[in-house]
């Protein structure tokens, strides 16, 4: 029974990662194409990210007490309504718009968590957490593959909106609506007790803003609060190059659209490898302290070498240059790290907090997700635009290098239950 309700919820979330994954690489080329710069495009990435500050423990508190099925079927709705006005944007005010709605029901990576720590023990939940991990993988593996495909669909239809490179958004929102009859079907409910919806809503504490609080509180908690620091840092990492590595490849390495498209295909391909086999055996193996450290020596090396690549570009040396190279292996590190430290991270947070407020917990663990992407997006834009294109990503590198040293000299605070 565990396995199947495993599967399912890794369908679900592998679904609603996908749709995401079909839009998010459209909208710096989108935001291009109506003349903004690398800045504003920062800007965009940071509107859905606060937006979703907001919300995510409001959506994990309030699947602590109603429970997840029913909130992740209200997120499914939420996330249709965003990609059908995507599809429809005429200009950049439009997107922004979109990505604000997309916020405001971006909770379900939340709620998923907690179904997972729900119905897995303590020794196995690291590992199976990992299969957030993979989804993220796969469906940034299979959303760009799909979108490709409704995109040359939609050229046939036509060049406007909805059509042309904007169908890849209607076919995210079609996916959202089979997510959400999936898991009307098919999805049981994890907790065992929950309230009904007219006590939730009678409980006015439930709706007022509950992140400033609950963050400071999970904060001061001994150890909790420093690995969810750790998270924050690198997130933080993760998001000031977000907005500025489909540009570089563009700018820097004169890529085509269709190609810097590609490249979220194989960091996807490398997520889900790291998700599905690595991260399977190693934390077994090794427990979840020494894989995070490796994971941050890997994302580390990884981004430095994405910002050094650009220091060896020589015009006329083709393709497979000595540049290439370094930011082929670069890109494959920072993917390969990023995704073994922070299934680490996630289990140990999970490990440190009761069962009875694992959705609470895990809305501000994405709340800190969501900060550090308000702030993140924007200053990397801000630096690949005024500074210099490099600069970014050994910034970058440098926080994923402050969380490892962190990480070490508290090592041996934190529990290492998946090592058997």
């Amino acid at each position: 029974m565990q396995k199947k309700n495993l599967i399912k919820i890794f369908l679900v979330i592998l679904a609603d990662i996908t749709a995401f994954g079909m839009v998010i690489p459209l909208t710096p080329i989108l935001a291009r194409s109506f003349g903004e710069e690398s800045f504003k495009i920062g800007l965009l990435i940071s509107a859905y990210s606060m937006v979703q500050f907001l919300f995510a423990p409001f959506w994990g508190r309030l699947s602590d007490r109603f429970g997840r099925r029913q909130v992740l079927l209200l997120g499914f709705l939420g996330s249709c309504l965003a990609h059908l006005f995507f599809a429809f944007s005429e200009s950049f005010q439009d997107i922004i718009f979109s990505r604000i709605l997309a916020g405001c029901f971006g909770g379900n990576v939340v709620i998923a968590s907690a179904y997972i720590s729900d119905i897995t023990s303590p020794s196995q939940r690291s590992k199976n957490l990992g299969l957030i991990g993979m989804a993220f993988g796969a469906g940034f593996t299979l959303g760009p593959l799909l979108g490709f495909l409704f995109i040359i669909l939609g050229s046939q239809l036509g060049d406007l909106a909805p059509f042309g490179v904007y169908f890849a958004s209607m076919g995210a929102s079609f996916l959202c609506i089979l997510n959400f009859f999936f898991s009307l079907f098919f999805l049981e409910e994890s907790l065992s007790s929950k309230k009904n919806l007219k006590s939730v809503f009678k409980n006015n504490t439930l709706f007022k803003r509950p992140s400033l609080g609950h963050l400071w509180a999970s904060l001061k908690t001994p150890h909790l609060g420093l690995v969810l620091i750790m998270s924050f840092i690198l997130w933080f990492s993760l998001a000031h190059i977000e907005p500025v590595l489909i540009l570089l490849v563009q700018d820097d390495f004169s890529w085509s659209k269709k190609l810097a498209y590609s490249s979220f295909i194989y960091i996807g391909m490398l997520m889900v490898l790291t998700q599905s086999w690595i991260v399977r055996q190693w934390i077994p193996k090794w427990g979840e302290s020494f894989v995070n450290l490796l994971g941050l020596i890997f994302m580390s090396l990884g981004l430095i070498g994405i910002g050094v690549s650009i220091f060896f570009i020589q015009p006329g040396t083709g393709f497979f240059s000595l540049a290439f190279f370094i930011l082929f292996f670069g890109v494959t590190g920072f993917s390969v790290g990023y995704s073994l430290s922070s299934t680490c991270l996630n289990g140990t947070i999970s490990l440190l907090t009761s069962s009875k407020v694992q959705g609470g917990i895990f809305g501000v663990n994405q709340s800190l997700s969501s900060m550090a992407r308000i702030f993140g997006p924007a200053l990397g834009g801000w630096v690949y635009q005024n500074v210099n294109h490099q600069s970014p990503f050994l910034f970058a590198g440098f926080l994923s290098l402050l969380v490892f040293f962190i990480a070490f000299f508290s090592k041996e605070k934190f529990p290492n239950k998946g090592k058997q």
